[in-house]
């Protein structure tokens, strides 16, 4: 767990050192590809893939052990294939700025909802709800 914490920080580090300066960055995903045989011979293939970054484990942080318990079960199932995938993607600050204003707004509307039912629902739930 904190080897992958680990490689996505050194990952920004090296986002902010070389490539931001060109418009780029370095982004890790994890993938899950599922095989299910329709057919003698012929497969389907499905497949997952979720960004490991920061400002989302920073934001949401039971969204960095849920998928971790997620990743192990599907392993010990060994029904899926997880591979761990590096994309390089467009860069703008304004991206940057305009995920970071999404999450504190989730965030916010967290504690509004909380403080209006008496009932703690994170964050991470209601994102992906919406």
């Amino acid at each position: 767990m904190r080897d992958l914490q680990k490689a996505v920080r050194w990952l920004e580090k090296a986002n902010d050192c070389m490539f931001h300066h060109f418009g780029v960055k370095a982004v890790l995903y994890i993938t899950e590809n599922q095989y299910s045989e329709i057919e003698k011979g012929v497969f389907k293939q499905k497949r997952r893939s979720f960004p490991l970054e920061t400002v989302f484990f920073d934001g949401f942080p039971e969204m960095f052990y849920t998928l971790l318990k997620y990743v192990r079960d599907k392993l010990i199932s060994q029904k899926s294939e997880i591979r761990l995938v590096l994309v390089f993607k467009r860069y703008t600050k304004l991206k940057e700025v305009l995920t970071e204003n999404r999450i504190t707004a989730l965030n916010e509307e967290n504690k509004k909802f909380s403080k209006q039912f008496n009932v703690n629902k994170s964050a991470y739930k209601m994102a992906i709800d919406k």
